[in-house]
């Protein structure tokens, strides 16, 4: 199976994950929820619960974009320049770094949405500081991977 595959796979589960998070414990819930932290990770701003299908909306269009995007390689930039010698090589890198990205995200995406639950749920638990700084970490090593492999593959 193709690495690709994995990630779809890998995506798609973490897509289920985030959702049902929200479908198993939506009833519960109390009608206001926090949906902002400070850096402490207490909450310091509120919405209605219904505010939580936001998230796997965003999450669904953000796998649905990254899944189109990847399936047309040749028409994203490149940090080099694509020859007719290294289009295979380029393009199949760029769909990798799609796969991985889009699973990358709605991992986040499911577990900013357990963490919001979890504060929901338990008043005065406090939000992981690292489900802030954590995506940032991720999203800009997965970048700079990428863009590091496709010098090495020019």
């Amino acid at each position: 199976m193709r690495s690709t595959n994995i990630l779809q796979i890998l995506a798609l589960i973490g897509f289920v994950a985030g959702l049902a998070v929200i479908i198993t414990k939506y009833p519960s819930l109390p009608e206001t929820i926090p949906i902002h932290f400070d850096i402490q990770g207490k909450a310091d701003n509120f919405a209605p619960k219904h505010w939580l299908w936001s998230a796997p909306v965003v999450s669904a269009a953000l796998y649905a974009l990254l899944t189109v995007v990847s399936q047309f390689p040749q028409i994203t930039n490149y940090p080099v320049a694509i020859t007719s010698e290294n289009a295979p090589r380029q393009y199949e890198l760029m769909q990798l770094f799609m796969g991985l990205l889009k699973t990358e995200l709605v991992w986040i995406f499911a577990f900013i949405q357990w963490q919001v639950v979890r504060a929901a749920s338990l008043p005065g638990f406090p939000f992981n500081s690292f489900v802030v700084l954590s995506p940032v970490v991720v999203i800009f090593a997965t970048v700079g991977w990428y863009i590091w492999r496709a010098y090495q593959l020019r």
